[in-house]
């Protein structure tokens, strides 16, 4: 799997790392990026790449950000699946976010690879959502409640992601 690179958006060299030695101790992301410089010259905007070691393993995927859903009642959050030969759905919660997939908290068991739809809706602001995905893990909870977490078969675009925040579906401090 070819992992991409990531630009890094804060100016480093106004909060004294330096650009382009190469150094992993001087990245924010920590020992796994080291930094580089972009056009051979130095510059406030940076890339990072992979360090070697991580590159050099096949199996290495980088998590992509998640990103968490805020109070239950800012958004209508349902399921849609088969059971048998007729089609159902259930309530269910959001616990995060991310453009290739969501967890959720959900009142029925589903069986892993199943094919569901997650449906999203804001009605006071006439937002819907439709992402069609497939079960990829559950673990049961207290309560008769299952975790579960699903893969999206395309990824979120960027503005269906912006709207999710605009309408205070997933939370905008980064320590929630």
């Amino acid at each position: 799997m070819r992992l991409g690179r990531v630009t890094c958006q804060a100016p480093l060299a106004s909060r004294g790392h330096k650009i382009g030695n190469g150094n992993s101790k001087n990245c924010p992301l920590g020992p796994a990026f080291r930094v580089v410089d972009l056009n051979n010259r130095t510059s406030n905007r940076a890339k990072l790449r992979p360090a070697k070691n991580m590159t050099r393993d096949k199996d290495y995927v980088v998590r992509r950000p998640r990103h968490l859903a805020t109070a239950p009642d800012s958004a209508r959050a349902w399921i849609e699946y088969a059971d048998g030969e007729a089609n159902a759905t259930a309530e269910v919660q959001l616990v995060d976010f991310s453009r290739q997939g969501l967890q959720f908290l959900c009142p029925v068991a589903l069986s892993q690879e199943s094919e569901i739809v997650v449906c999203i809706a804001v009605e006071e602001n006439h937002f819907d959502l439709r992402l069609p995905g497939n079960v990829r893990w559950q673990r049961p909870l207290s309560g008769g409640r299952w975790g579960v977490g699903c893969v999206f078969k395309q990824e979120v675009d960027w503005s269906e992601l912006g709207e999710l925040f605009l309408h205070d579906v997933l939370a905008h401090d980064l320590d929630s």
